[in-house]
């Protein structure tokens, strides 16, 4: 029976030892799933800190492109407007030349219509006065 009771007790001892080597062995997986753990978290953290620089980078930059565009679109807005004044400043200035040259060529109708008769005045007091010492003549 020592026998037996030294088996028992030797495989109870081999089953305490594989036992306690298996808790080891689970208490050291347990530390490499921590550390495991541990360092995903920090790569978590790295992660979303960077999607907030990024996010934050992107307003900043939308918020540019926002701005460029908005500029963009004055300076077209502007230009299209300067076109028109263009447009309209030589419209204008083309009527003005036309109101001008018809303002000339009336002047000198006009002018040409008073020498006409400024011509023809001249000759009627001309011949009024070559008729007057007739007439003063036959009068005495």
């Amino acid at each position: 029976m020592a026998a037996t009771s030294k088996e028992a007790l030797d495989s109870l001892l081999s089953d305490f030892d594989q036992i306690h080597t298996e808790f080891i062995q689970q208490t050291v997986e347990i530390q490499t799933l921590q550390s495991r753990c541990n360092s995903e978290i920090k790569r978590r953290e790295a992660a979303e800190s960077t999607l907030t620089i990024l996010k934050s980078e992107n307003e900043r930059v939308m918020r540019l492109y926002t701005g460029s565009i908005s500029k963009l679109a004055t300076q077209l807005e502007r230009r299209s407007d300067c076109q028109s004044l263009k447009e309209e400043l030589k419209r204008v200035n083309d009527e003005y030349t036309k109101n001008e040259n018809e303002f000339r060529n009336a002047i000198n109708q006009l002018k040409h219509d008073y020498e006409n008769r400024i011509q023809g005045l001249e000759v009627q007091i001309k011949k009024r006065q070559m008729n007057q010492p007739l007439i003063s003549s036959t009068k005495i």
